[in-house]
């Protein structure tokens, strides 16, 4: 073989290699992906400046660079995707729970309302950071946001060096916001009422993994591929309480086939979800469904923090 090709293409390697590293610092709000149609009302319920930092701003970029770190971990089904885009369009669109700001607020008249800006900012940053972002949902559903940060400092690092090991160094890192929870939970009281029933006397883990990163990872896949094969109408039994968690960190409802003292169906009447599968429960001894995987925490030091659903 010619010699000149193999450092010819030995230097374009390299040049690649210095162009990866060079995008590292690369302004990842030049890159806007068109959001899924059915997360269009949350960009039109939005106020100026939180579109703005949806689509331009730290929002945007923070939700690109996660993308770009750990995305690629857990692909979205289309069916979750589409499913989640209108549950929280529907949220953003109901007055009640999502009012607009006028000039009667005067100052104030862009925070009024759900702020839906991290979802917005993963809609239109592609499927890998809505994956993210269903992932920070479930941290949050069970964390403090000190404990739910202190987790994505752990997969950050953990990630990071991953890449370092593979030689990767094509993605960037930074750590997601917290979204807030309490309108989404208002807005499906009823059905959120009747899963945390479930959940409070279900006598199980969300899985048995000690280490941060492998667990969060394991709990982040299980729920969202059990999520897609109850949308696709294959009914899930709960082994974990990956599945629940997923479901209650995403306003989900299916219908539930309890087993108990005596058997019941809980028709939760979701319309995203009739139709669809249903949940298999096992109630035992009331216990609720619990998260402890070690946290080595920047807020707190080395120690076990433990997650409820709530």
């Amino acid at each position: 073989m010619d010699i000149s090709k193999i450092t010819a293409a030995a230097v374009a390697q390299t040049n690649e290699f210095q162009l990866a590293l060079a995008s590292l610092n690369f302004d990842f709000s030049l890159f806007k992906i068109e959001a899924p149609q059915e997360y269009k009302a949350v960009g039109m319920s939005l106020s100026p400046s939180r579109k703005q930092n949806a689509e331009e701003g730290p929002a945007h970029r923070t939700a690109r660079k996660l993308d770009a770190l750990i995305g690629s971990l857990v692909t979205p089904p289309e069916a979750l995707v589409k499913v989640y885009g209108q549950r929280v369009s529907e949220i953003c669109s109901t007055p009640s729970s999502n009012p607009r700001g006028s000039r009667a607020h005067g100052m104030f008249q862009n925070y009024v309302g759900a702020n839906s800006t991290t979802i917005w900012a993963a809609a239109t940053s592609g499927k890998g950071a809505l994956a993210v972002h269903l992932l920070a949902c479930m941290l949050a559903r069970l964390w403090t946001p000190a404990e739910a940060t202190s987790i994505w400092v752990e997969i950050v690092e953990e990630r990071k060096a991953q890449i370092l090991a593979e030689c990767d160094p094509n993605e960037p890192s930074h750590y997601a916001l917290i979204r807030p929870r309490a309108i989404a939970d208002k807005a499906n009281q009823r059905q959120h009422s009747q899963l945390r029933l479930i959940i409070e006397n279900l006598s199980t883990s969300v899985n048995n993994s000690s280490v941060v990163y492998s667990s969060v990872i394991k709990a982040w896949r299980s729920g969202t591929e059990m999520v897609q094969n109850l949308l696709m109408g294959i009914s899930q039994r709960v082994n974990n309480g990956a599945v629940l968690l997923a479901l209650s960190a995403w306003h989900l409802y299916p219908d539930m086939d309890v087993f108990c003292v005596s058997n019941k169906t809980v028709e939760q009447k979701d319309p995203l979800m009739s139709g669809h599968g249903d949940i298999l429960v096992t109630l035992t001894i009331p216990s609720p469904v619990l998260w402890r995987p070690r946290a080595l925490s920047t807020f707190g030091g080395r120690g076990r923090i433990a997650g409820a659903i709530q």
